[in-house]
């Protein structure tokens, strides 16, 4: 397997999980919104996922 699939299969795996923590965490009542922000923290995950824990932690 060349290096870029395995840096692709990581970042899969990372966008997966923070995807499934992330829509657990979110306290909205619609479900759109809940999938909307778990996507969308889904696909930048290496940045924002961090964050979304922290704000999670401390709000």
């Amino acid at each position: 397997m060349s290096v870029i699939a395995t840096i692709g299969i990581g970042y899969l795996i990372g966008a997966v999980l923070s995807f499934i923590i992330t829509f657990f965490l979110t306290k909205d009542p619609s479900l759109a919104m809940r999938l909307l922000s778990a996507f969308l923290i889904a696909i930048t995950w290496p940045l924002s996922f961090p964050m979304a824990i922290i704000f999670s932690i401390f709000g």
